[in-house]
């Protein structure tokens, strides 16, 4: 390296040197003062230098009062959340100071703007103006730097009243609530909160004394949290209602200084009462939680006294927290507070929430069942066997047990846990296993009689006695939480159907689909009556139960020898939603990934059901399904859509344009209508046009309202046999026989040789037929 650039490397690296000096100088000076950033946009209003985020001190005097309010720097995160922070009086007493006051001083300050700016003022013009002899004095501390608001007299015009900043040589004519912000007393700016940093869930042991309010209250209230539980141990040792108890304690955390009296009872003239109080309230809490700057610090306990009336104020009432100030709150205020014994009692049979239940355990002996929350929904488990449950089901079992109330109560001891047959080992129990690991809540379940029905909930020192209707509900069968869908399945996916029928064994019906239409494979191969299979296949596609009635099937349900067997087969179900890309979850899915993935694949799969119908019932039938001992109800329709055969309800209609003859044979009498080329005779004369158009337009329209069964005998007492010859050369033979059942519900039996089917068909629907040439 040569000399020159030697030297240039020298010069810049002292100049580096002395910029990194000054950069340091600047930052040490500059630590803490206010930036210019800070200081943007304030040069309109009259006190420039007030940041509100970065005060930490005022001092305000005004006649007699004098008060010093500090903010709590140590608690700068409540910055972030609230623009006041955290303020406490320093003088002249000690304590919290109110935020809403605090922050209506703060911008009255910071948003202070000038009516009128008056520059280049006197000595003179100070004493003139008030400011040798302020009405009020602000004094605050910003940053590090501390400046002075002075309130002088009335502007003699009537705009306002004087103004000066820092004996500056100019002052300012301001509002009159300006005056009005600054000249509260000490009162004005203290905390009205009784118990400041109050949540009932820190709350862990509370004592109620309401003697001369409440005498028929047992004397003292004791209550103790375990976990999230509440429980009363005196006046009686029991659950406790922890709403009733939550309540009370936001009553207590709303109690508010309604004015001050003095630091100290003996200070104050008159009869306060604290000596023998109305009412005390004393509260324990739990440890300082992290997030606080006491973490892990024990909290003081808290007693709340109340004594008489508040001199000079009926409304209110003296009261005192530990040692603090003797204050006045309202009397009103504390009623809720005054509640009796009894309702802190919990006379429900549990306290969960049914959004916090993941499991529910019904046990009897060595009978049990489950029901398990999923995020599908609910299971239900018996044995090894897991089902689907109906939700609506469960909800509505919670509810019904959730609404009973115990009426009475008696001591847990050993003569009455054995006389109300709680310790049995086969006695019905209910466990409650909590989402949110609070544990469970157990149910024992006790003799019943007309009175009701005995409990104990735990290990409580009481057994409770609940209404008799309660017995049912807590003995619900695990039948009633089954879900009532069978097979969640769309109709496009059903393939086939095969039906069975007690009545009719020998002629079982095959169908299957061809494109979108279902043909018969058997007894006959023809096409199926597309309306009667469409009600069926809507009632099997998704198949549902109306409800469930047994764990097993009894004679009154006529399984044993079911009159209608159904099976029907799915195809894989036919959707995008669960092509195999979607399962391919690489190295990193989980167990739960695989579960939902095995769940889409089932439910996606094939599926064969067979269906086992038997007595009516309420709104439908007896039904099994599959290998399922479980006995169900099926709903009228499909039952319905079952009984007759699915043979199309067209075949006996036939188009006038393809006749070319018709022989109408009544016993021994036959006619024949014949085409000609000038159109239609009857028994060689001319036919009359109008009964002949009407009978054709009929036969041509014909259908039957149903397929009564499958028959390849002939009817046996025919009013009118058609044999029909076609243009084409083919014959067909329509048979109608007399009519049976009465007034609307008659019909009239009709078969075709085309298929050994026996239909029925409306009076109405055939009158023209049936009539035609008499």
């Amino acid at each position: 390296m040569d000399l020159q650039n030697l030297s240039k490397h020298r010069t810049t690296l002292i100049l580096a040197g002395i910029a990194a000096v000054m950069f340091g100088y600047i930052a040490l000076v500059d630590d803490g003062a206010l930036t210019s950033g800070e200081l943007e946009g304030r040069g309109t209003h009259v006190v420039q230098r007030f940041v509100r985020a970065r005060v930490t001190r005022i001092e305000l005097s005004h006649g007699d009062v004098h008060l010093v309010l500090t903010r709590d720097q140590s608690r700068e995160e409540d910055m972030d959340t609230f623009d006041v922070g955290t303020w406490e009086l320093e003088a002249p007493v000690e304590g919290a100071a109110d935020v809403d006051s605090v922050d209506a001083l703060l911008s009255a300050v910071e948003w202070l703007d000038a009516r009128r700016e008056l520059d280049g003022i006197t000595a003179e013009d100070r004493t003139r103006f008030g400011f040798d002899e302020p009405r009020a004095t602000l004094t605050f501390t910003v940053a590090d730097e501390s400046h002075t608001v002075k309130v002088g007299g009335d502007d003699p015009i009537g705009e306002g009243v004087y103004v000066q900043v820092d004996d500056a040589p100019h002052a300012y004519i301001v509002g009159d609530d300006f005056l009005e912000a600054l000249t509260h007393d000490v009162e004005h700016f203290r905390s009205k909160e009784l118990f400041p940093d109050f949540r009932t869930g820190d709350v862990r042991h509370a004592a109620l004394d309401v003697p001369t309010v409440l005498p028929d209250a047992e004397g003292s209230v004791e209550l103790e949290r375990e976990e999230s539980r509440w429980w009363l141990r005196a006046p009686i040792a029991m659950m406790a209602r922890g709403g009733t108890v939550d309540e009370m304690l936001r009553s207590v955390g709303d109690l508010r200084a309604e004015r001050f009296l003095g630091e100290d009872p003996d200070d104050i003239e008159g009869e306060l009462g604290l000596d023998a109080p109305s009412r005390s309230i004393s509260l324990t809490f739990a440890p300082w939680a992290d997030a606080s700057v006491h973490a892990g610090e024990d909290r003081p306990e808290l007693t709340l006294r109340v004594g008489g009336a508040c001199p000079d104020h009926a409304t209110e009432l003296v009261a005192r927290v530990n040692e603090g100030p003797v204050v006045c709150i309202s009397a009103a205020a504390l009623e809720r507070l005054d509640q009796p014994t009894e309702r802190y009692r919990e006379r429900r049979m549990f306290t969960t929430p049914d959004d916090d239940i993941e499991r529910v355990v019904v046990a009897a002996g060595e009978q049990s069942f489950e029901l398990a929350r999923t995020e599908r929904g609910w299971t239900l488990t018996r044995g090894e066997r897991t089902t689907d449950a109906d939700p609506s089901a469960i909800d509505e079992w919670l509810g019904d047990l959730r609404r009973s109330e115990a009426t009475s109560f008696e001591g847990a001891t050993d003569e009455t846990i054995f006389a109300h047959r709680l310790g049995d080992a086969a006695a019905l129990t209910l466990t409650l296993h909590r989402t949110d690991d609070g544990g469970t809540e157990v149910v024992q379940v006790g003799n019943s009689s007309a009175d009701g029905v005995w409990l104990r909930r735990g290990e409580e020192p009481q057994v409770a006695l609940f209404p008799a209707a309660a017995t049912d509900m807590l003995r619900a069968p695990s039948i009633r939480f089954r879900t009532r869908t069978l097979a969640d399945r769309s109709r496009e996916d059903l393939a086939s159907i095969t039906i069975t029928r007690a009545s009719d064994p020998s002629h079982e019906e095959q169908l299957h689909k061809e494109g979108s239409s279902w043909m018969l494979a058997a007894p006959i191969e023809a096409r199926a009556d597309g309306a009667a299979v469409g009600d069926l296949v809507d009632a099997l596609a998704p198949l549902g139960a109306l409800r469930f009635v047994a764990e097993t099937a009894s004679r009154e349900h006529g399984l044993d020898h079911p009159r209608l067997v159904v099976h029907a087969s799915f195809d894989a179900a036919s959707t995008d939603d669960h092509e195999e890309d979607e399962h391919d979850h690489g190295d990193g899915h989980d167990d739960e990934e695989d579960d939902d993935a095995d769940e889409d694949d089932e439910a996606s799969s094939p599926l064969d059901i067979a269906l086992s119908i038997g007595a009516d019932t309420d709104g439908g039938a007896f039904a099994r399904l599959d290998d399922d001992p479980a006995v169900f109800v099926l709903p009228t329709a499909l039952v319905n859509a079952l009984t007759q055969p699915l043979a199309s309800r067209d075949a006996l209609s036939i188009a006038a344009s393809e006749i070319q003859s018709i022989s109408f044979r009544r016993g021994p009498t036959t006619h024949v209508l014949s085409r000609t080329e000038s159109g239609w005779t009857f028994d060689g004369a001319a036919a009359a046009n109008e009964p002949t158009l009407a009978m054709l337009d009929r036969l041509a329209e014909l259908r039957a309202t149903g397929a009564e069964r499958y028959d390849e005998r002939p009817l046996r007492s025919a009013v009118l046999t058609m044999e029909i010859t076609r243009r084409d050369g083919g014959t067909v033979t329509l048979t109608f026989g007399s009519p049976e059942g009465e007034d609307d519900a008659a019909w009239l039996p009709a078969t075709s040789d085309a298929a050994p089917v026996v239909y029925r068909c409306s009076l109405g629907s055939v009158g023209a037929i049936i009539g035609y040439g008499l």
